[in-house]
């Protein structure tokens, strides 16, 4: 019994754990649409773990600011 509840624990969390999982397409949909502030969200979260795309961005926001505050030293 107790083997069947996990099998269908797991079949529910990769049905309908995925699509709360955020990913860099997501920041870049938010920013080509102009909601700088979910795009930065985005972005920072991927950065902070070591993501160079996502670093990349956050950079380019700060120096455009877009978002933030413009600031060459953040960048």
């Amino acid at each position: 019994m107790s083997r069947l509840l996990l099998m269908v624990m797991i079949f529910l969390l990769l049905c309908f754990g995925t699509p709360w999982a955020r990913s860099l397409e997501d920041g870049s949909v938010a920013y080509d649409h102009g909601n700088y502030a979910a795009a930065l969200k985005i972005f920072r979260s991927f950065a902070d773990k070591g993501e160079a795309k996502a670093q990349f961005n956050v950079g380019l926001m700060y120096s455009k600011g877009q978002g933030v505050a413009k600031d060459y030293v953040e960048a």
